[in-house]
């Protein structure tokens, strides 16, 4: 389970570890993504198309696979108090 602060003016961070198949440990800390390492070390993805990562993003996303690991970084603001960041994952492309 993953559980984020509800606090809607400081953006959160929240790393996943896991290990095929199953998530092992999440943490949520306040920071953004080093954005350095995207494109060589990991794999990066922001929104809205065209944002600035760091500055003017709302959503941040990062992965890196080391062996049979996966690290997730996913960075935000809910839109709303009560409001949620996810990532999802499919085998097709319907999500």
């Amino acid at each position: 389970m993953l559980v984020i602060e509800q606090n809607p003016s400081v953006p959160a961070k929240a790393l996943l570890y896991g290990r095929s198949p199953h998530v092992i440990l999440s943490q949520t800390v306040r920071a953004q993504i080093d954005i350095s390492p995207c494109g060589t070390m990991k794999g990066c993805l922001f929104a809205p198309p065209g944002c600035r990562p760091g500055q003017n993003c709302q959503i941040q996303f990062s992965y890196q696979v080391d062996g049979t690991s996966l690290a997730m970084e996913l960075a935000g603001t809910p839109p709303a108090a009560n409001g949620y960041i996810a990532v999802g994952f499919s085998k097709d492309d319907q999500m």
